[in-house]
């Protein structure tokens, strides 16, 4: 047995006893430390997350953003266990540890290049987003907002979210390692819609109502009309953070999907077909307009960008009748839809005439009209929040709490940073999406992952228009999947520049 081959089994074999001492310490401390089911869970989660990470870094960094996804399931289930067995839940070690993990691997992975001296930003896309972010955190102490509120919201929006990128970059080398992403996310995926489908089925969960309660609408109840007004979303976004977070992952789920849905054999093949028939369902249900349009275009950027010339225009020619055959059917219905009290199918019945629907209206006179002029008093931003709850928001009247709320990414980005910081993010927009396009036309293992971000970029930037799309879980999910694909082209740079440097010397020979 060679050196080589020794030196690695030492060091797998020193990776597993440092999980299995974490493990052991986070058991022994669970049960002879009286401590809440919600630090128990963020410290028996967050040892296996980080055992995974001592194992693989793949592994590790897969499991750190499903944590992070998923979390709002465990902190809901711990809160209901421990106000009933201790009348309080303690202090939220569980909400914390999914963005602690993150923000120290991408620290570390940061300052660690720093110090081997390697470029942090070697492509156009990474020195945007660097940009972006630095202007991000200086935007925390714009006078114009509470630094708490900029601090929640640069974690909310840049760490670890948008910067998981630089991590990704690192991490994912290979098809093997993407195959190992994509169908972790599709477990998860459908998990998660599974999950919904049985809210549907049996009422909200008891953990979820006193969450809820509690914690969620603590403060405000001004969440309480989105219950009356569309109850049945109400229901389904508890495995991720928000409605839109469980709708907006599982998109970029399902464009992966469809991408790759050849590379998914046996029993993986199965967990495919379940979650194609999920999602389906829970379109059905819901009859949530936004993801119903994002699926049905994913497909279409999929199957054209995949298909021959001649195909290509079978597909324009197919999608065209569909969408005719659809429009006048919605139009025959269109009376029956809106008087039928049915708040789902009245906003169904609107898309006859998207500019004359009443969320367009809403929208332009609560939210994009006064975010407007808030920006055009305030071209430096008002400060990064979450959400954005600004003092700035006093200048114009929108909601009983002052809340700024914008219902537009490019709008948000603006308004938070300024004009200058407008201009930044639509720039970064553009260049990963002239990234993806780059990618889709190398070789075949790399192709379908750049087919796979073009479709999610597309739909996420269309959707960006009526909606925030890039935060949250689903800002964290479609941030990884950039930095993949930035991988990927720097592999392909490599190459390139190998043979070039081959050719160089055979003609100096």
């Amino acid at each position: 047995m060679d050196t080589l081959t020794v030196n690695y089994q030492s060091e797998k074999f020193l990776k597993f006893l440092l999980g299995g001492i974490i493990t052991a310490t986070v058991i022994y401390v669970s049960l002879f430390i009286q401590i809440t089911l919600n630090q128990i869970f963020a410290l028996f989660l967050g040892a296996v997350v980080i055992t995974f990470w001592a194992h693989s870094k793949v592994y590790g960094l897969t499991a750190a953003v499903i944590f992070f996804l998923i979390k709002p399931f465990w902190l809901r289930l711990a809160y209901h266990v421990d106000l009933s067995m201790y009348g309080s839940s303690g202090f939220d070690l569980l909400g914390l540890m999914p963005t602690l993990i993150l923000v120290s691997l991408i620290c570390s992975h940061l300052y660690m290049s720093i110090i081997d001296n390697k470029k942090l930003c070697p492509d156009r896309t990474r020195i945007l987003i660097s940009l972006f972010s630095a202007l991000c955190f200086l935007s925390i102490f714009f006078p114009t907002n509470s630094i708490m509120i900029g601090l929640a919201g640069f974690q909310r929006n840049i760490l670890p979210n948008m910067l998981i990128l630089f991590l990704a970059v690192s991490v994912f080398k290979n098809e093997k390692d993407i195959l190992v992403l994509v169908k972790s996310l599709a477990v998860v995926g459908l998990i998660s819609i599974l999950y919904g489908i049985g809210q549907f089925i049996t009422g909200i969960f008891p953990w979820e109502i006193l969450w809820m309660k509690n914690v969620g609408f603590a403060t405000s109840t001004a969440g309480w009309l989105t219950i009356g007004l569309r109850g049945i979303e109400f229901r389904i976004f508890s495995m991720f953070y928000y409605r839109t977070d469980f709708f907006f992952t599982n998109v970029l789920i399902f464009s992966l999907l469809i991408t790759y849905a050849k590379s998914f054999t046996g029993f993986m093949k199965c967990i495919k077909i379940l979650f194609y028939i999920s999602w389906f369902i829970m379109m059905i249900i819901t009859f949530e307009r936004t993801p119903l349009i994002m699926s049905f275009v994913a497909v279409l950027i999929v199957y054209f960008m995949n298909a021959t010339q001649s195909k290509k225009k079978m597909l324009i020619t197919a999608a065209i009748t569909l969408g005719v055959v659809a429009y006048s059917t919605l139009l025959v219905f269109e009376p029956y839809l809106k008087s039928s009290g049915v708040e789902s199918l009245i906003r169904l019945a609107e898309m006859t005439n998207p500019l004359e629907a009443g969320s367009i209206h809403d929208r332009t006179d609560n939210y994009w009209g006064p975010s407007l002029e808030i920006i055009k008093s305030n071209p430096l931003g008002v400060g990064i929040g979450s959400g954005s709850g600004t003092k700035a928001s006093d200048q114009v009247s929108l909601a009983d709490s002052g809340n700024i709320q914008t219902h537009n990414e490019i709008l948000q980005k603006t308004l938070e940073t300024g004009i200058l910081g407008g201009v930044l993010f639509l720039l970064l927009m553009l260049s990963i999406l002239k990234d993806s396009l780059q990618l889709s036309k190398v070789n075949r293992s790399a192709r379908r992952f750049g087919v796979a971000i073009t479709t999610c970029t597309l739909v996420f930037m269309m959707s960006s228009m009526i909606t925030l799309t890039f935060s949250g879980g689903r800002g964290l999910t479609f941030w990884l999947l950039v930095g993949v694909m930035l991988s990927m082209l720097s592999q392909k740079s490599v190459l390139q520049n190998e043979m070039t440097t081959s050719d160089l010397k055979k003609v100096e020979v």
